[in-house]
């Protein structure tokens, strides 16, 4: 299945406890939402390349982003789980474009190619405001996340941490 959202707002949010947390992406403001289900770095990256993607762009009047939704709506039951993404800039409609795909199926060895299922995608276009708003969010996602190894950056457990630079 392909859609095209339109102009909607893009929420990312995790479920659990740091280090066991599940990751969503969830487009709102469509009929019903649309959650996807994605990995942290899925989405620390998204917001990466959209806060590049904007600063590239002119900057037109600045809207106040503190009336947007940023909490997932339940129930959080995924429509698919992220693989590939897609990101442009619409200049006419001064949108953030976002192609979200499905993961491809793993193939078992006798499969023909030719038989695979279409994966699932969607398109979702942002506002300048929205974008930013989706961008600050992941961010607080990701410092919400377990402290990092300063000097192998990887998350520390509450257990502890056993650091491949301390031997």
């Amino acid at each position: 299945m392909n859609d095209d959202l339109g102009t909607v707002t893009l929420v990312a949010g995790a479920v659990g406890e740091p280090g066991q947390r599940t990751f969503y992406l969830q487009a709102q403001g469509s009929a019903e939402p649309i959650t996807i289900k994605c990995e942290k770095q899925q989405v620390a990256a998204l917001a990466d390349h959209i806060e590049r993607l904007i600063s590239s762009v002119p900057s037109a009047a600045t809207t106040s982003t503190s009336f947007l939704p940023m909490d997932l709506i339940a129930p959080l039951e995924p429509r698919f789980v992220l693989g590939t993404i897609g990101l442009g800039w619409d200049d006419g409609a001064e949108r953030v474009v976002v192609m979200l795909e499905e993961i491809a199926a793993e193939l078992d060895e006798d499969a023909d190619p030719d038989d695979t299922p279409p994966r699932d995608t969607l398109r979702l276009n942002l506002t300048r405001a929205t974008a930013e708003a989706f961008c600050n969010r992941a961010r607080e996602l990701m410092a919400a996340g377990r402290p990092t190894c300063r000097w192998c950056g990887h998350p520390i457990d509450p257990e502890g941490h056993a650091c491949p630079r301390m031997n």
